[in-house]
């Protein structure tokens, strides 16, 4: 669980809190602004079942973006000038060859949908945060939650 402004951020297999590692990252020349950027790592072993795998901010009344892009899907939440990005390496859409898995996005956070063939053993959420938002430094949490810059 990572605690922040908005809510807690907790991952969940199948709508139960499982057990993660919760890694802080350095900020870098991307996001030289954020105030909190961690990594979230779930080893995965592919028992032939589907399962869904999310990312939630237990947090009610933000305000929601999606900001899918460039291999990463991402979802941000806005409330009282605080910026909260979750992102996963990949793209939601059914010709995407660089993912085995498919996923959605919630109102709460991103569930990436493991299927009976899925061979991927790591999964891999970003999270980034600026806790007094700009128009300047709101793109940075994007760069900070992309598990491809981690």
């Amino acid at each position: 669980m990572i605690k922040t402004l908005l809510g807690n951020i907790v991952a969940r297999m199948d709508n139960e809190n499982i057990k993660c590692d919760v890694i802080k990252i350095d900020n870098d020349i991307r996001c030289p602004n954020v105030d909190g950027r961690y990594k979230i790592v779930i080893s995965y072993h592919n028992d032939g079942f589907a399962h869904r795998l999310s990312c939630i901010l237990d947090c009610v009344d933000v305000e929601i973006n999606l900001e899918s892009g460039e291999g990463l899907e991402a979802i941000s939440f806005y409330k009282n000038g605080v910026k909260l990005t979750i992102g996963v390496e990949c793209e939601f859409t059914d010709d995407n060859q660089n993912c085995d898995f498919g996923g959605t996005y919630l109102n709460n956070g991103i569930e990436i949908n493991i299927l009976p063939t899925t061979r991927t053993t790591k999964f891999v959420f970003g999270i980034a945060w600026i806790n007094n938002v700009t128009d300047e430094t709101d793109v940075q949490t994007w760069f900070g939650a992309d598990p491809s810059y981690m």
